[in-house]
């Protein structure tokens, strides 16, 4: 990370495409719970709208007739966020990229496909380059994946007893030996801080109800072998949607976010991070990946 200023917004990289508004709904999400604001950027390619470099002036009122739909989109949001849009000419990549030295993060669009997003070479650069956490998202307008640089941040405090906590250990359970082995250390800390333990399975929209009876069955067996002190309360939950939106979600209220070493493998789309590594990225509480 360069020693220019970076400012406090979220910048988001749209298109004319349905991922270019996915990206939009996410980033504009993500800059209000993080109470910044949002940085629109349309990228023009210099060989595809040559006559929009002569004036300024041309540029500027191509560039509000072509974002004219960004409004529109965060038109039903209750309360959004603060937003710049501009349009700039270059190679998409080169734009993005000198543009992610001045945000907090980058959100982008990613193809549905897990194949057709490792492949992507726009998105293979961003992720390796970018100066910001790039997060990607689904055509749902959910997180999938979040990569970005190594950055230096202060170590999580332990737990200890006494420590005055807002929420519950959240644990991400997908069933797993390793997700089993998480739920086991996160008792120990929740029995040693005085908070609760809730677990969190993520679910698909077209899992049937065996298959969520199924869920629920593994937590509560997981819970029972995991012999919880009478003075923990233990909740256990299932979630509809993406793994990583899920869990950074239900963590803006946990005290703590406890994972298997592998994160929820059945939650993985395909990243080229794991579900552990973009929640430890975008978490907003202390987040432990238990081996």
């Amino acid at each position: 990370m360069n020693a220019e200023v970076v400012d406090d917004v979220v910048l988001v990289g749209v298109d004319h495409t349905d991922h270019g508004r996915a990206a939009l709904r996410l980033g504009a999400r993500r800059a209000v719970d993080l109470g910044c604001g949002l940085r629109v950027v349309r990228v023009l390619e210099p060989g595809l709208a040559p006559r929009l470099q002569d004036t300024r002036t041309t540029l500027h009122n191509a560039a509000r007739g072509a974002t004219a739909w960004v409004f529109d989109e965060l038109a039903g949001m209750e309360h959004p966020p603060d937003v710049e849009i501009s349009s700039l000419v270059g190679d998409p990549m080169t734009v993005l990229l000198a543009q992610s030295a001045h945000a907090r993060e980058l959100v982008v669009g990613s193809p549905a496909s897990a194949g057709r997003a490792l492949a992507d070479p726009l998105l293979n650069g961003l992720r390796r380059h970018a100066q910001c956490l790039v997060v990607e998202a689904s055509p749902d307008a959910e997180i999938v994946r979040a990569t970005g640089p190594e950055v230096t941040t202060p170590g999580s405090v332990p737990l200890t007893v006494g420590t005055r906590n807002i929420g519950p250990v959240l644990v991400g359970f997908d069933g797993s030996a390793h997700a089993v082995a998480a739920l086991g250390w996160a008792v120990g800390q929740a029995a040693a801080s005085g908070t609760a333990v809730r677990v969190v399975s993520v679910v698909g929209a077209s899992d049937s109800a065996e298959q969520r009876a199924a869920v629920h069955r593994a937590q509560a067996d997981a819970v029972e072998a995991a012999e919880v002190p009478v003075s923990v309360a233990v909740t256990c939950d299932s979630v509809e949607g993406e793994a990583v939106d899920v869990l950074v979600t239900a963590a803006m209220k946990a005290s703590h976010l406890v994972l298997g070493r592998h994160g929820v493998s059945s939650m993985i789309r395909g990243s080229l991070s794991s579900v552990g590594d973009a929640c430890s990225r975008l978490a907003t509480c202390p987040v432990t990946i238990v081996p």
